[in-house]
């Protein structure tokens, strides 16, 4: 992007006015973005570390994507226009004014705004956060908090099912037991039946056989005669 004439005098004032104080501004600037970076860094981390908490666990949520869409939207909302038309100047500055420090005053000129525009600008984000996290609420979680107590439902239908079959089965096992004992019972009692039947047959042969040697030893062949 080329650099308008009139931005050029303001970056070359910007440059003559701050260069005594460079040095230590930058420094300052630099440790503020070190800093930043760090937070950032062991906020990820704790995300990172709560997640792995829970293995196998899934929100359903594509994170990655959640968060582009998200400031995307913080981006596009004309609230953020000035810092963003700020952010703009100063990049395209950035080659002719290395220093920081030095490049977002001369954007600041070049934009013809000021600080509290642009940390207002920047500030919109929490506008489109609290919306979101709305629109979150209204959909995400009420949904699946719906799911979530349908299932409970369907877990407390299950519990009383299970608990009616597990009365029945001791019903059962009860009237189960009682047959085994009647086949038992029934099964020993035929068994003496049969041998009391046999007891009594072989009695009454031994009977009659004797009857029959008695009437064939006394009466012999005059019987027919």
């Amino acid at each position: 992007m080329k650099i308008p004439e009139g931005l050029k005098k303001v970056v070359n004032l910007v440059i003559v006015d701050e260069s005594a104080a460079s040095a230590p501004a930058t420094a300052e600037t630099e440790s503020d973005s070190s800093a930043s970076a760090q937070n950032t860094q062991g906020a990820t981390q704790g995300n990172q570390a709560a997640s792995a908490g829970q293995p196998g666990v899934n929100s359903g949520i594509d994170v990655a994507d959640l968060e582009k869409r998200i400031d995307t939207l913080i981006q596009d909302n004309p609230a953020y226009a000035p810092y963003r038309a700020f952010a703009e100047m100063s990049q395209s500055i950035a080659a002719a004014v290395p220093d920081e420090q030095q490049r977002y005053r001369a954007a600041l000129l070049g934009v013809k705004t000021n600080l509290d525009a642009l940390l207002g600008a920047v500030n919109s984000h929490a506008d489109v956060l609290a919306k979101e996290q709305q629109n979150f609420a209204a959909a995400f979680v009420v949904r699946s908090e719906a799911e979530i107590a349908s299932l409970r439902e369907q877990e407390t239908s299950l519990n009383e099912e299970i608990g009616a079959l597990a009365r029945q089965l001791a019903e059962k096992n009860a009237k189960k037991d009682e047959v085994s004992k009647s086949i038992t019972s029934k099964t020993a009692g035929l068994a003496k039946a049969k041998i009391d039947f046999e007891s009594v047959r072989t009695t009454l042969v031994q009977k009659y056989y004797g009857i029959v040697k008695k009437l064939q030893g006394y009466l012999g062949d005059s019987a027919h005669g």
